[in-house]
This record gives C-alpha cells, sequence and structure tokens, in this order.
C-alpha cells in the first residue's frame, strides 16, 4: 500500500514576509534635503522620520532631486531613455532658435524640418505606417513627447484671443450711428456695401515653449492670412 505524500495546506505560509518599501515624492525629498542642511545624517534622519540609508542616498543624489524640473509628485527619476531621433540635439536646438525669436513652435512645424533636414529618416520612419495619415498621427506624437521630454510643453499662445466685450462696443456704437444718420430713410433704398474678410493660415490655438517660458509670438503669426471680398445687402 503506497503513502501519499500529504497535501501542503495552502491557508499557511512561513515564508518570509518582503516589507514594501516606501516611495517619496520630490516635493518630500527636496523638503528633507533642505531641512536636514548642516545636520547629521543620524539626527535628521530620527527627526523627519526616513530610514538613514534612505536619506543618505537622497544626499548622495543631492543635486539631481534639487535640479529635477518634472512634476513634484514624481516618486523616483525615471533612467534616461535612447533616443529615438538620431539628430536630437539638431531639432532641439532648432526648437528654441524658434521660440527665441517668438515664432509659433508646434509639431507641424517641427516635422516640416525634419522633411527638409531629414528626409531619409523620415522616409524610413513612415514606411512600414499602415498608411500617410497613420504614420503622420504617429510622427506628431513622436513629436510630441520628444518636446515633452526635452522641457517643453503647451501653451496658448498670448495676444490671440480678442476682446468680446470690445467688439460688443463697437458693433451697438456703430448702429446708434447708422440710426441717427439714415433712421428717417425707407428701408428699401438703404444698400449696405460691405467687405468681408476671408482667412486662411489660420495661427494655432496651441504652441510649443519651455517650461516657465512665456508664450509670446510674433505680430504677424497672432492673426490668420486674409483676403476681403465686397457684398451688397438689400434691406427690403
Amino acid at each position: 500500500m503506497s503513502h501519499r505524500a500529504p497535501l501542503a495546506c495552502p491557508e499557511i505560509d512561513d515564508s518570509p514576509r518582503i516589507a514594501r518599501r516606501k516611495l517619496y515624492s520630490f516635493r518630500i525629498k527636496r523638503a528633507v534635503l533642505q531641512g536636514a542642511e548642516g545636520m547629521r545624517v543620524r539626527a535628521a534622519a530620527t527627526q523627519f522620520g526616513i530610514p538613514r540609508q534612505t536619506l543618505s542616498d537622497w544626499i548622495a543624489d543631492k543635486e539631481n532631486i534639487l535640479a529635477y524640473k518634472g512634476s513634484e509628485k514624481t516618486l523616483a527619476l525615471t533612467t534616461s531613455r535612447p533616443e529615438s531621433i538620431p539628430f536630437s540635439p539638431t531639432l532641439v536646438v532648432f526648437m528654441k532658435d524658434l521660440r527665441r525669436t517668438d515664432q509659433a513652435l508646434t509639431t507641424t512645424r517641427m516635422a516640416q524640418f525634419i522633411r527638409e533636414n531629414s528626409f531619409d529618416w523620415l522616409t524610413d520612419y513612415t514606411t512600414n505606417k499602415k498608411d500617410t495619415a497613420a504614420a503622420y498621427d504617429s510622427l506628431l506624437h513622436l513629436l510630441r513627447r520628444f518636446a515633452y521630454r526635452h522641457g517643453f510643453v503647451q501653451r496658448t499662445p498670448h495676444g490671440l484671443k480678442e476682446n468680446r466685450e470690445d467688439l460688443i462696443e463697437t458693433q451697438r456704437a456703430f448702429s446708434e450711428v447708422f440710426k441717427t444718420k439714415y433712421g428717417d430713410m425707407p428701408s428699401k433704398v438703404i444698400v449696405n456695401i460691405d467687405e468681408t474678410g476671408v482667412y486662411y493660415d489660420t495661427p494655432p490655438t496651441r504652441i510649443m515653449c519651455e517650461r516657465g517660458a512665456p508664450s509670446n509670438t510674433t505680430t504677424s503669426q497672432k492673426h490668420s492670412a486674409r483676403m476681403t471680398v465686397p457684398f451688397l445687402l438689400f434691406v427690403e
């Protein structure tokens, strides 16, 4: 008669538990490093409730922690990933030069720069994409992540929005003047000859600029290119 080995009881686990390591945001790390300035590691660790080895690691990496420009809620520095754009230094210089002269920087503008200066790379990048639209969307997404990774953020260009109250006031004032001068004339003899603007090449509603830098753009880039078309309006 053979004897079977007893089944292990799943409810009982005598293996040692691995303590979960506590993570700290950059806001906490910076506050502790600044508060621990001039203190001994042991005393600072006790005062702030931080493990001594953890605090020692922060002190050793103090320069990077204080220089970090990302979110204060981030828990750790990520290891740098290899750039998928081999000419990234040239592209970054182009981006910074464009903003230095208050030119509108967009992913479309970056794509144009690549097409003009690195056409072979662009051809290789789009070769295996589903179609032209998918390739273009993929490129813009890549360039957007590239910009974020190099300290750029999306902002609304300064000075693009018109003051709505001013436009309404201008319309009201014109209506009063017209009514005063021509209010007694019959409607059938009133002919409004006016011109309307046909706009094209509209300015971007969002641009890229370096984090903390102003989002100013040049006057010529705050308005769409405009053509005028005259029209007649008869009041019946």
